[in-house]
């Protein structure tokens, strides 16, 4: 990892610094006024649903390549939204998987 990026990421994650050794980080994030504006109130939960499918989806995937994958927790949200220039109040990171070794 450069040492320009990892400035950027270095705030992301609070205890889990494993994260470095990954090839990849995949952030899922919602919309949750998307759901809501369709389901009403319970559409709050499926964001989380669809990421969780996702989540274990890419599991699978990468066994096929003999590849890890774990899901991430502990995030610096603020950080996150920050890294990926988006609005908290409309878009938010719900869901952080590392791929590889």
């Amino acid at each position: 990892m450069s040492p320009a990026l990892k400035r950027e990421v270095e705030p992301i994650w609070r205890s889990q610094h494993w994260f470095r050794s990954a090839a990849a980080i995949i952030i899922i994030t919602a919309i949750h006024k998307r759901t809501t504006e369709k389901y009403g109130p319970e559409g709050t939960i499926f964001p989380f649903i669809e990421a969780g499918h996702i989540g274990q989806n890419l599991y699978l995937l990468v066994q096929g390549y003999k590849v890890g994958c774990c899901a991430i927790g502990q995030m610096n949200e603020v950080a996150v939204c920050e890294l990926l220039d988006i609005n908290p109040n409309e878009e938010y990171p719900v869901y952080y998987l590392a791929i590889g070794n």
